[in-house]
């Protein structure tokens, strides 16, 4: 998400808003184990989100823009427990709530991820797919391929460079996620 923090500095309200709508929900849901008051929690989580947008220009992220969202929520939420002289519990727990809001976030965002590869790829010709599917998922060379589906090598190749640019195009702004899923073949 590097690409959206350098545009929500530079004020671009619906990059925040998308943001905000996949965040909100997973902070406030760390906010309330801590506070054990949802609205309080609700509260505090957008609390949270405006003086992020008004501060946007000044603040300085050091880790990854989701563990700042994290570090933030759980900040303003144990300030509130001190003001408000209530008992902080053990900090263990918020350790290990940390991390495990951490992990959550971490899941949406991968099964987001997921999903728009796979929007990407049934958007291909259904030949290009198979071809691209068998090659990926079941690990077949070209002229395993070939013979599978009783076409040429070179037509396989020709299949796999066009899905390849395809999806480059498709999911452009998701470079990693196609390293990872597809290796150094795709570059």
């Amino acid at each position: 998400m590097p690409h959206d923090w350098k545009e929500i500095q530079a004020g671009d309200e619906e990059v925040f808003k998308k943001v905000f709508d996949s965040y909100y929900q997973p902070l406030c849901l760390y906010a309330n184990k801590i506070l054990n008051d949802i609205d309080l929690a609700q509260d505090l989580v957008s609390e949270c989100f405006i003086n992020f947008w008004e501060k946007r220009t000044s603040i300085e992220i050091r880790t990854s823009f989701k563990n700042y969202l994290l570090l933030s929520v759980r900040n303003i939420s144990l300030m509130h427990l001190r003001k408000s002289g209530e008992k902080l519990g053990n900090s263990q727990f918020v350790i290990q709530e940390l991390e495990y809001v951490e992990d959550y976030v971490n899941e949406l965002e991968e099964e987001k991820q997921i999903v728009r590869v796979h929007q990407a790829i049934n958007k291909l010709p259904e030949q290009r797919r198979k071809i691209l599917q068998l090659a990926v998922y079941n690990n077949l060379s070209y002229k395993e391929i070939a013979t599978f589906l009783g076409i040429s090598v070179n037509t396989v190749k020709t299949q796999m460079g066009r899905a390849y640019r395809f999806l480059k195009e498709e999911l452009k702004d998701d470079q990693l996620t196609l390293f990872l899923l597809f290796g150094s073949n795709f570059e």
